[in-house]
């Protein structure tokens, strides 16, 4: 049986890969990240949920 979790999962279909809740895929680095916020042109690299504070701290 699907849990709770297993609903939220979407497909991504550029990485062939099941994204975990709050994932958007970025067209530039070409991967999923979680909770996205953008792509940062000036550090060459997404911005989300593992370098967000660093890059606010910028």
């Amino acid at each position: 049986s699907a849990t709770n979790d297993d609903a939220r999962l979407k497909f991504c279909v550029t990485c062939q890969l099941w994204r975990p809740p709050m994932a958007t895929h970025c067209a530039t680095c070409n991967v999923c990240v979680r909770r996205f916020d953008h792509h940062c042109g000036v550090i060459g690299n997404c911005v989300g949920e593992y370098n967000h504070s660093w890059f606010l701290a910028l």
